[in-house]
């Protein structure tokens, strides 16, 4: 299960990679059809492999670190100490 979760947070940072390269030519629309369709995928992937209940508590893990991860990241891009 350790692999599994290692590999998804690869997967989710090379696509995270690739959407901010095209976050620079793409419209904000089009860029959340492709999270939604993304999310989509990984919970019908995820509901398969580990069951519901099991994947349910794993997606939520994620939901909150991957959320604490970028809050902090737009914290560190907004940081007023870099601009003096």
């Amino acid at each position: 299960m350790l692999g599994f979760i290692g590999d998804l947070l690869t997967l989710g940072a090379v696509l995270g990679i690739i959407l901010s390269a095209l976050a620079r030519v793409l419209p904000n629309e089009k860029l959340y059809a492709w999270g939604l369709k993304s999310g989509q995928f990984l919970n019908g992937l995820g509901t398969a492999k580990m069951g519901s209940a099991s994947w349910e508590k794993l997606e939520d893990f994620l939901i909150n670190s991957v959320g604490e991860y970028l809050r902090g990241m737009r914290i560190g891009l907004d940081d007023p100490a870099e601009k003096e």
